[in-house]
């Protein structure tokens, strides 16, 4: 994977962040990944306001459904309604698989919907395929922000 690509992580529960850190150092992209905990700061971050004005735009974006201060689909509006970062491409992984859920996201312009696996190898598997699409296959957008 190519390191000037970057990865933001919008992950609120704890134990979720450490397992993905871990599953994403296998994967050597661990050094390549920002976590924000909330949808306030996912906004915050990618439209470089408040305490992330300095910092990289993310190439891709992993959002989980349920968190707090804006649920990940007011953070899917936002993003992808705005001019300057619609283009982002945003995979939901959440535990979700629910057919609302993945609608609603599809509708608000998600990139991917995944249901994040509960046990470590499936988990380990589906980075990988993330990893390999993403990142190998499909060709992201030049940088402009």
């Amino acid at each position: 994977m190519n390191s000037s690509v970057h990865i933001l992580m919008v992950e609120d529960n704890h134990d979720d962040i450490i397992i993905m850190k871990d599953v994403l150092t296998k994967h050597e992209m661990a050094d390549s990944v920002a976590v924000v905990r909330n949808g306030e700061e996912a906004i915050n971050y990618v439209f470089k306001k408040k305490e992330f004005v300095n910092v990289i735009t993310p190439d891709l974006i992993l959002l989980d459904l349920n968190l707090p201060r804006r649920n990940g689909i007011e953070v899917l509006q936002d993003i992808k309604g705005h001019a300057d970062f619609c283009h982002l491409p945003i995979i939901v992984l959440t535990t979700s698989s629910s057919a609302e859920d993945i609608a609603s996201c599809y509708k608000a312009q998600a990139n991917a919907f995944i249901t994040k696996p509960a046990d470590a190898i499936s988990l380990y598997n589906t980075i990988g395929d993330i990893k390999s699409f993403w990142f190998r296959t499909a060709q992201l957008p030049a940088k402009h922000v």
